[in-house]
């Protein structure tokens, strides 16, 4: 027999305010490639690839680092969850023209893949996607203290002091400048899930790009761990962002890949930034158990109590708030998706999970004595929101009680 529950514990709540941000340009920029001579102080940023292990270069061997300070506007420090956005756009121009061909969607792992591997698979669309990730940082560097012209770091591949990252199916950050391109055994390919796929107007997917068209990059704010990438930056003041692109780097003799406009350029629009939300404080003017900043952002009035269940999803607005979920969308709430034991004997929870949240499984035989248990390591599955706890040290045939605690 195996029972389940969620428990949700409360944490206080510090004062804060909305916030609607626009950067006309970033508070820094950089070309993150090797033999960049100018860091810092170029007027364009390629992005492409290098396949194959040759010295010194990572499969996206070319990047652009975009940083935009956020501390003078935005009150830093209340703690990552406190921070609840509804809108964040990167904007970035296009410097060259028709060199690359636009494509609006990602490209499967396998299409990068050499033609006479068994696993390729063929591009069915034209172009390369342009990626936006998170940035990661080696060697005792920081978001804070990797600047312009700081130290671009080794030139062997993996090895860069700032990187295009995401996040593998732990949750845990890694850097992608080679999920793809290497036959070292050192790099094993692996798929990313992007921030954000560049879109334009300008022209259809499969077209050649012209000069001065924009690119905007939505954040993904349905994935928990991107909206967590984004609050933990206002948490620090500093949010940092990578555009990368697997193009080649070649037509020819002439190139074929994206070049963007930085905010040295004298001559086009350098990258911008629109990101609106608001932070939550304690007040609760009507003393109805919801925080007025949460109740304005959800629903644009004070008219709800934290006793009702405004969705309808089973779990009180109260809950929504603690848990960090969405009061109105009934699949946004923490909830047991699964339960069981496995052929093997281990015990399986899958459950909903939110951006900034921390999460205890906890086990008890009689239901009154409950502790942490020591696996309690989550898999965060492809589709958004799911993640998964397994045991396989519980006995066949034991007897346990598990929960799912918010800390």
């Amino acid at each position: 027999m195996l029972i389940v529950c969620a428990m949700l514990l409360d944490t206080s709540r510090i004062r804060a305010k909305p916030f609607v941000l626009h950067f006309n340009q970033p508070s820094l920029d950089r070309w993150m490639y090797p033999f960049n001579a100018s860091p810092g102080t170029r007027p364009v940023a390629a992005l492409f690839a290098a396949f194959g292990d040759d010295s010194g270069m990572d499969t996206r061997h070319a990047q652009f680092l975009l940083g935009f300070d956020t501390f003078s506007q935005v009150a830093t420090n209340l703690g990552s969850s406190h921070y609840l956005i509804s809108r964040a756009r990167v904007r970035a121009t296009i410097s060259r023209d028709q060199i690359f061909k636009y494509d609006a969607s990602q490209d499967a792992l396998q299409t990068y893949f050499p033609t006479d591997s068994p696993s390729y698979a063929p591009d069915l669309d034209a172009g390369r996607p342009i990626e936006l990730f998170g940035v990661g940082y080696r060697n005792g560097f920081s978001e804070s203290s990797f600047l312009e012209a700081s130290p671009f770091g080794p030139i062997v591949p993996g090895e860069r002091n700032c990187y295009a990252m995401s996040y593998n199916t732990d949750g845990v950050p890694v850097d992608v400048s080679n999920n793809v391109g290497k036959t070292n055994q050192m790099f094993p390919n692996f798929e990313v899930h992007p921030f954000s796929i560049g879109q334009t107007e300008s022209v259809a997917p499969g077209e050649w790009v012209p000069a001065g068209s924009e690119f905007s990059f939505d954040l993904n704010l349905s994935d928990p761990l991107v909206l967590q990438y984004l609050q933990q930056a206002l948490n620090s003041g500093r949010l940092r962002l990578m555009l990368s692109s697997l193009q080649a780097s070649e037509r020819g003799a002439e190139p074929a890949y994206p070049e963007f406009f930085t905010r040295d350029s004298l001559f086009g629009n350098p990258p911008t930034l629109e990101l609106e939300g608001t932070s939550v404080s304690a007040v609760d003017s009507d003393a109805d158990g919801l925080p007025d900043d949460w109740e304005q952002f959800y629903f644009g009035n004070l008219l709800h109590r934290g006793d009702e269940d405004t969705d309808g999803d089973g779990v009180t607005n109260a809950n929504e708030w603690v848990a960090g979920t969405n009061p109105n969308q009934t699949g946004s709430v923490l909830r047991i998706l699964m339960t069981g034991r496995q052929p093997d004997g281990s015990v399986v929870v899958r459950f909903m999970h939110s951006a900034s949240q921390h999460y205890e499984i906890q086990a008890s035989d009689d239901l009154n004595n409950w502790s942490a248990v020591e696996n309690s390591a989550l898999h965060f599955y492809e589709w958004e929101g799911a993640v998964e706890w397994r045991d396989q040290s519980e006995p066949a045939g034991a007897l346990h009680f598990y929960r799912v605690v918010i800390k």
